[in-house]
Formats: C-alpha cells, structure tokens, sequence
C-alpha cells in the first residue's frame, strides 16, 4: 500500500513475514436490518451497483476527498476507502462517485487485503471492522554465505568479507479467505447483523470449507462487534482411502471409499438431526438434504439437536453454545452463565444442562412449569432445577416435560404432564420427597370441574414406585425408565404408576421415544447385542422394518440389517442410530421418508427385498447403487455391501467348464467383477489329460501315454517322473 496521496495498493504477496489475502468469490450475503441515507452523487452521476459477490475490492486508502488521485482511465473501475469521513467512492467517468451504503446493498463489505482493512455496510453507515491478524507466511530462504576476504598480511588478521546478498523473498503463504452471511434480529446481534468467517484455504479450493475457519468477526447494527477465535480440528476432515483391504486410521470410517470422521453421539430434534464428530464438529440436517458441516463450531464434547430450533453444544471447557440463526447458520453464542456442564436436553420450548457437580439447569419458555424452578416465569438465562444428585436428563422435542435420573436410581419430572408425585426442600439442599397426589374442584356457576394439580408440574417431582433405573427417555405420548439393565417401565399421564413395557422388557438397555401425541407414539429400543427393535406409530416408516405397517409394543420388530449399534434416538417421525464403526443410519420422515435404515453420509440404504431400493435390487440386505453387471452366473454378485457397491466372487470360485488338451488344464475362475477368466496351468504331477472327456487331468498314470512329454510312468507306484537317460 502506497501513502495517503493516493498512490495504489499493491496486490499479492509482500514479504515473507506476510501471506496473501484473498477474497473467496461466491460469498452469501442475506438482508441485514439497516436504511442508509443515499449521498448524493456528483454531477448527479448514478451511484455505482454492488459488485455480484457483494465485496467492494478497496484499491486506494486516503485520508480525506481532497486526497483522492486523479480518476482516469487507468483506474476506471477502481474503489477507494476514505478515513474522514468513513466512505467509499468509486472511480466512474473520470469521476470518483460515492457509493453511499443504502439498502441496495445492506449487507456488503469492503475489503483491502494487503493492510486487512474490512468495511461492513450496517445501520445507515460504512463501518471499519477490527480484524485478527492474518497468518505469516513461511521464511523465506537464508541467501548464500558472502566471499571469504583475502588473507591479510603475516601477523595480521585478513578483513572480514562482503556480507552476501538477500535470499530470494520465500513463497506466498497459504491463502487467507474471508466469508460472511447475514444475522437475523434477535441472536447474536438484537438489530441483526453480519457475520464475517476467515480462516486458511488448505486445501486450496478457493473456499473456506469446515474445519477451515480460524475466527469469526461480528458486526451487529447500532453498533458494536467481537471477534471469537476458533481452535483448528486435531482431526482432517478425510482420513484417506479406504476398501476391504485398507481399513481408515482411528476415528475414522470407512464411507463408500473414504475414510470420514466417525460420529461420536446422535441427537435427533422435531425437523432434524445432528451428529457430533469426534474431531469435536457439528454436521446436521434435514429433510430432504446432505449433512451441512456447521464449521463455526468444534472442540464440543456433547450436543443436542435442540427441538425445533438449532442445535446447542457442550464445549471443552464445560460451557455451552447455541446456534442462534434460523436454520443451520453455524453461528454459534455462549449461554450465559454455565460452566462445568457434561450434557444437554431440549424441548419444543427449552433447554436444560446437567452440570458436573449434578445439579440441573433450564432456560427458556416456562409457562407449563418446564424449568423446574417452581414457578411459571421463562428466562433467557438458565435457572436451577429445584432437583439434585442427578447423573442425566431426557427431554421431549415435541413437549413441554423433562425428566432427571438421579444417582440413587429415581426419576424425577417436571413440565406438562409431568407424571408422578411432588418434591420439596431441606434445609441441606434440594431433596426429592414423595407427596400425596391432590386435585384441586372448582366450582363456576354450579358446576364442578376437578382437575389434577399435576398437569402443570413447576416443580420436579418423584415417579413413585419407581427405583433403580439405569437410563430413561421423555417423549409427547409417554415417558419410560429402563430399570435392572433390561426391565422397560413407562407412565402416561399424571399420577400414573409405571406399568411394565412386556415386548421390551429384557431385550433393551437404552430407549428413544418418538411422536408428538401418544397416538402417533413409538419406541425403539437398543438390544445389548447391538440391535435395534422398534413398535407403535409407523406411518412415515419410523419404525425402520420396511414397511408403513404400525406395530403393537407387545411385539417390537428389529430393524432389518442393523447392527453393531451402540446409541439410538428418535425425534416426533425419525429415529437414528451410532454404529460402533462411527457411522449413522436414520429411517423415517427424515431420512428422506427411508422405511429402512439409511446413513446421512452415504450408506447404502439397509432393504428386506428389491422393492424397498430405488435400483431395485437388494443382495444381502443392503440395497445395492445400480443393478450388479455379469458375463458369467456363476460369478454373478451375491451381496452389495454397506457403500452399495456389488461384490462378487473372486479367484477362490470356479467357473465355465474346464478344457485339458495335452497336459495343460484350462479352467475358469471368477475376476471379481462377474466375469469368468480362464487360467491354463499343467496337470498336476506331470501326469496328461484324461483322455475319455478332455476336461480333467489323470490321477495316476498305467503307462508313458499318461504321462506329459519327457516323463515316463512309474507303473509300480501309478506316477509319473523324467526320463532317465540311457
């Protein structure tokens, strides 16, 4: 960059201490909540339109309009980016031109990469944005070792020689790239605002993909910004090539011939699921639509999909983050106030956090009673659940209930239809106490009506009768506590004692529930064997049998071809499961409406018969990607395998009919892609084909004729050797 007379900026790399910056092309930019003033023009000359990308390319740095070079033809185009006052002008015509920031283009920024000067259109005004410094670029080479100088005379030490010359200036850095989206009112900004993404191209695509990002700045209207560092992955995003004889390095799977991050927890919301990986990133979606890597996150440890909003993580240091955009923006906000939080639950309305040293706490909408905190004020900050001695938490995505399994074995509830009986406190600390049931008769005009205080429960309160549970899971229809590692209990409605589940009772050690009212209810259970049996409501596929068939809880059916399964979890129309390879399979409304099993990353599609596979052929359980070519029948596929590729019988099967002319044998074994290959080797022995059918070699020989060329028999023993010279 040249001084403020108006010499040009240069473009590129300047030194070795420096990397080039660029702007990635392409970036989106939604409407931000701003109205500028339009300055007028000079000459009434038009404004000039927003560069396609939305980022104005600063050439020029000056200090005020006076100082503008002369605008001609070899800067036509060209923008400039005034100090005092803040503003941009554009060289059109032989003219500079303002470019006021209007609605026209709310939402742009102005960028000059050599000095990392932002500008971000927002509230009425062009804003200078502080940004980090970007990364150096890497040493340049040390220059070559100067001449040794002349020897002195005798006695006398000879003078130093000419210090050599600079080494050549060291390569560009690794690009830097700068993307932004637009922030809705209301989440990170309360007028809205940008949010501007930087990191290192690494892979030099031009685009700052997941695991790219080292910072995010943001920009809100009506002021204020901060910029949040973003620690890199330990993981790379692929771990290489993988197939049946090269497996993925640790935390790795293998998926359709590449080694992806495994996932390490699957949470299921009302619209949506989201997977953490254990590189510590989000990937959630939809549906229909691929996994979307939410890139602004990572270091979390625990995550839920978070109902029907966007998904909130637990981080490394023991704090939480929410997305606070409108569908996956991956702009990620701290909740104030948590620390030292091990797992998150949500429902349609709330979210708790379990904290380390066992307590619960909640934040969001309380009008049903669902912080637990004994009234029925919602807040934005998290609150304390009157519970304690708590070890995990379930809420309903489609309700208004949560429930805590407690360190001694009980459950307790709290929100709408918060089954069981009340709590109260000590004066060591908040203690769960059985009550009595009450209801509570009013009498309007002559008539009675006599509800249960227990509809609406504030305050959390025990399951009666209820006592070593192991795992427990909340849903809209009903709740259900897995109790003695197998022995399934669930409860409807308030004051409800559990009842025993018969059809999963002794075969599930954790539980997903499923539905948004009980009639549309189903569960699904994990086997420890690694199986998935599910019951109830099927008209979206959710039970994942291959059919739309609903399925009475008397009698579960697995879930075809799923095993190996360490977690489950459903939504109101989905549920999903964590392989013990790291891989995810989801079925129902949306895995793109699957009836069976389907991996979000790419798995093929798990099927009972060639109806349930778009190619219409399934072999060996899973549905193959096209139908499996072949030349020979006999070394047709017998099986897709979970990338949906074909396999087929290899060199160990045998195929066509053998031939043996002489002493050589030809007889086909399979290639490995459905063609039979024939292969001519000497009979065995040195012993010659058997004459009576040309397809086989003799066993023994009764004379030379049995015997290939050059050998003779050995009628004693019936084989056959060399001729022994005479």
């Amino acid at each position: 960059m040249r001084d403020e007379t108006g010499s040009k900026i240069e473009n590129g790399a300047r030194s070795r201490a420096h990397a080039r910056l660029l702007i990635a092309t392409g970036l989106a930019f939604a409407s931000v909540m701003a109205a500028c003033d339009r300055e007028a023009a000079p000459d009434g000359a038009a404004a000039p339109a927003p560069p396609p990308d939305g980022v104005f390319a600063i050439t020029y740095i000056v200090s005020t309009p006076s100082t503008l070079p002369k605008c001609g033809s070899s800067n036509a185009g060209t923008t400039a980016y005034v100090q005092s006052p803040v503003s941009l002008y554009s060289c059109i015509a032989n003219t500079w031109i303002s470019i006021p920031c209007t609605t026209l283009i709310a939402g742009a920024v102005a960028y000059a990469s050599a000095s990392q000067t932002l500008l971000a259109c927002v509230s009425s005004q062009w804003t200078v944005v502080s940004l980090p410094p970007g990364p150096p670029g890497p040493q340049g080479a040390t220059g070559p070792t100067g001449a040794t100088g002349p020897t002195g005379a005798t006695g006398a030490t000879g003078a130093s020689g000419p210090t050599g010359a600079t080494g050549a200036t060291g390569p560009a850095g690794t690009p830097t790239l700068a993307s932004s989206a637009a922030l809705s009112p209301g989440g990170a900004c309360a007028q809205g605002g940008v949010a501007v993404s930087f990191g290192i191209d690494t892979n030099g695509n031009g685009m700052l993909d997941s695991g790219e990002i080292t910072s995010v700045t943001t920009v809100c209207n009506g002021g204020g910004s901060s910029t949040r560092i973003v620690t890199t992955p330990t993981l790379a995003t692929s771990g290489g090539a993988c197939d049946d004889t090269t497996p993925c390095p640790s935390n790795y799977y293998c998926n359709r011939g590449t080694c992806e991050v495994e996932a390490v927890q699957v949470s299921v919301g009302l619209t949506h699921a989201c997977a953490l990986l254990a590189n510590g990133t989000l990937q959630c979606w939809s549906n229909p639509g691929a996994p979307i890597a939410l890139a602004s996150i990572d270091g979390a440890t625990a995550i839920t999909a978070g109902g029907p909003n966007p998904p909130c993580a637990v981080m490394s240091d023991g704090t939480v983050q929410c997305d606070v955009g409108r569908g996956f923006t991956g702009f990620f906000k701290p909740v104030p106030g948590l620390t030292g939080v091990v797992a998150l639950a949500a429902g349609t309305q709330h979210a708790c956090a379990l904290k380390s040293d066992q307590t619960v706490w909640c934040w969001g909408e309380n009008s049903h009673g669902e912080l637990g905190d004994g009234t029925a004020t919602s807040s934005k900050t998290p609150v304390r659940a009157l519970v304690a001695g708590a070890v995990a938490i379930a809420a309903s995505v489609s309700s208004h209930e949560t429930c805590a399994l407690l360190a001694d074995g009980q459950v307790a509830c709290w929100g709408v239809a918060a089954s069981g009986l009340g709590t109260s406190s000590s004066g060591s600390g908040w203690e769960v106490k059985k009550l009595v049931a009450a209801f509570i008769s009013t009498t309007i005009g002559g008539t009675t009506t006599t509800t249960s205080r227990l509809t609406t429960q504030g305050t959390p309160m025990l399951i009666p009768g209820l006592s070593g549970a192991t795992a427990i899971a909340v849903s809209a229809g009903r709740s259900c506590a897995v109790v003695g590692d197998t022995f399934v209990r669930c409860w409807v409605s308030p004051g409800d004692a559990p009842s025993a589940l018969p059809g999963f009772t002794g075969s599930a050690v954790a539980l997903a529930l499923g539905g948004d009212v009980l009639a549309d209810s189903f569960v699904c259970g994990l086997a420890p064997d690694g199986t998935v049996d599910c019951a109830g409501a099927n008209g979206q596929g959710q039970l994942g049998n291959g059919t739309t068939t609903a399925i009475p809880s008397t009698s579960p059916a697995a879930v075809p071809n799923l095993a190996g399964g360490t977690s489950v979890a459903a939504g109101v129309l989905t549920a999903c499961a964590r392989i013990a390879d790291g891989s995810v399979v989801c079925w129902g409304q949306h895995a793109g409406l699957a009836e069976t099993p389907v991996g979000p990353w790419g798995q093929a599609q798990t099927c009972a018969g060639n109806e349930a596979c778009t190619s219409g052929v399934c072999l060996g359980g899973f549905c193959c990607d096209a139908p499996c070519a072949a030349t020979d029948a006999s070394c047709a596929a017998t099986a897709c395998d979970s990338t949906g590729a074909c396999v087929y019988p290899n060199s160990d099967t045998d195929c066509g009919t053998p031939s043996c002319t002489g002493a050589t044998l030809s007889a086909g074994t399979c290639d490995g892609g459905g063609s039979c290959a024939t292969v001519p080797a000497a009979c065995p022995n040195q012993l010659a084909c058997n004459a009576s059918d040309n397809t086989s070699c003799l066993a023994t020989c009764a004379s030379d004729v049995d015997c290939a060329s050059g050998s003779v028999c050995d009628v004693a023993s019936g084989t056959c050797g060399p001729a022994v010279p005479m």
